[in-house]
């Protein structure tokens, strides 16, 4: 590989890189703007999102679906498969199982 190749290359990573940070920054100022409530119904089924991955959710290995129990402000109430609480959590770790993933 000669050094252009390598100064190419490390400009495209160094590029991406700054595409990535900035897809970031207007995904953290989206999720203020929609509401669980446009997302989310009652009863619907749900994953994890890439954003609850990111941040090491989830916690076990049996949780990876779950189902909505409720919704409030920002946050969803989820029962998780194979636990027997159900937790609140921000709605943008959450995406419907079947439909569009925005998280």
């Amino acid at each position: 590989m000669s050094t252009k190749t390598k100064i190419e290359d490390k400009a495209v990573a160094a590029a991406l890189s700054e595409i990535r940070e900035k897809l970031d920054t207007v995904e953290n100022y989206m999720i203020w703007l929609i509401t669980p409530d446009q997302r989310f119904r009652i009863g619907q089924r749900v994953k994890w999102s890439r954003r609850a991955h990111k941040r090491g959710f989830p916690k076990r290995k049996c949780a990876q679906k779950g189902v909505i129990k409720s919704i409030d402000g920002f946050s969803v109430v989820v029962q998780l498969d194979g636990l027997k609480q159900p937790r609140s959590y921000h709605h943008a770790f959450f995406n419907p199982i079947n439909g569009s993933k925005l998280f």
